[in-house]
């Protein structure tokens, strides 16, 4: 009973097996990555403009100092171009963009906790974090309720990928919020034309995010 073709969600673009599939030229789509061109096919989203649309959103609330937790780059082709699209706003927005503020480590709450420690701490810590999956900013909301400081009185926290838990954390968490449903079924569609030879080449097909706003965000207080 062997498969005939896989959609994966891993985003370990060299990740050996991929290689050896794309060698062989085994069917299979990734979901989640951010390819635009090359062997490999790919239904996910744009996670550049995600990130864009992240630090907008704490931008028009009038935050200038904004840190990052992020995914490893060199695991996550995701967490780099979501860091790529945050630190291009911070440009557009004339924001001096500190790298001291971005951290990169795993996608846990662990990771979220332990970063937040690590950027309050500074000298001159941030307002608001975007933290690039909402594990990440589960575990800041509770360090940040540990150390006795509140959501978003004194420190904004935005999210990404919109799990279900987000809409029911007090407060709700602003997220930016992937098309999972629709990605899944591209993915099938392209995948059953694939294997009925209706596609010969590489496919790349990068959807929209949508910035969802929950009560994780507000102006800093002066």
């Amino acid at each position: 009973m062997q498969v005939e073709g896989l959609i994966i969600t891993t985003t370990a673009l060299k990740s050996k097996v991929l290689q050896k599939m794309t060698g062989e030229g085994f069917p299979f789509i990734l979901n989640y990555s951010t390819v635009r061109s090359g062997p490999l096919s790919c239904v996910g989203v744009d996670n550049f403009a995600g990130g864009y649309k992240a630090g907008s959103h704490l931008l028009a609330n009038q935050h200038r100092r904004i840190a990052m937790l992020a995914g490893s780059f060199y695991f996550s082709d995701k967490s780099y171009h979501r860091w790529y699209g945050y630190r291009k706003c911070l440009k557009d927005h004339g924001i001096h963009y500190d790298a001291d503020l971005v951290l990169q480590s795993d996608y846990t709450l662990g990771a979220g906790k332990n970063g937040f420690e690590n950027l309050m701490g500074m000298e001159n810590p941030p307002t608001a974090i975007f933290c690039s999956n909402d594990y990440l900013a589960l575990g800041v909301m509770e360090k940040a309720r540990e150390m006795s400081l509140r959501i978003p009185e004194d420190i904004s926290i935005v999210g990404f990928d919109d799990i279900p838990l987000a809409r029911f954390l007090t407060p709700g968490l602003d997220t930016i919020r992937q098309p999972a449903y629709d990605m899944g079924r591209k993915s099938a569609k392209i995948m059953v034309s694939w294997l009925k030879g209706g596609i010969q080449e590489p496919v790349q097909k990068l959807l929209t995010t949508h910035l969802i706003q929950r009560g994780s965000v507000k102006p800093p207080d002066k």
